[in-house]
């Protein structure tokens, strides 16, 4: 755990983020291990992502599509549920997918998909598999945090 003490000068210095240096310095026990890390679009970026590929350390989330780095050809269109576009950069995929709303994931864990609207016979999107495996990963997270804060609601009540 790090708490946030403010803005760091040395990772000012070495131009990244906050939160690239945070997700840099939490990880350095795990460097050249081959982990896998799922994270939610406050941390991902392209750079991050290169950054720790390079530490095999290899990572998927949700992203933002206007973080520096991210593929400015992905969704111009208007998609309608169950499109699936993909870009690649190197060992980076990056995919924008639409069901209720639209979806970026970055990732250099998985295969690229392939692009177009995948529905089934009831109209339906068909979710990616790099979809259902960001949910699955991404949902312990979110379950400790309803675990927590059911904790600290049923605390609160028997006080």
């Amino acid at each position: 755990m790090t708490v946030y003490l403010g803005r760091d000068r040395q990772c000012t210095a070495q131009h990244q983020t906050a939160t690239h240096a945070t997700v840099s310095e939490l990880t350095k026990k795990i460097q050249g291990r081959g982990h896998k890390l799922y994270m939610d679009n406050y941390f991902s970026s392209p750079d991050l992502f290169d950054d720790l590929a390079m530490k095999h350390i290899y990572c998927c989330g949700t992203v933002r599509p206007n973080r520096k780095g991210m593929p400015q050809d992905l969704g111009p269109k208007r998609m309608t549920r169950g499109d699936l576009q993909v870009r690649t950069g190197g060992d980076l995929t990056a995919v924008l997918w639409r069901d209720k709303c639209e979806i970026q994931i970055l990732t250099n864990i998985h295969d690229p998909p392939a692009e177009g609207n995948f529905c089934d016979n009831n109209g339906k999107a068909i979710k990616p598999q790099i979809v259902a495996d960001y949910n699955r990963h991404m949902g312990y997270v979110d379950k400790g945090d309803r675990m927590a804060n059911s904790y600290s609601i049923n605390r609160r009540i028997w006080k």
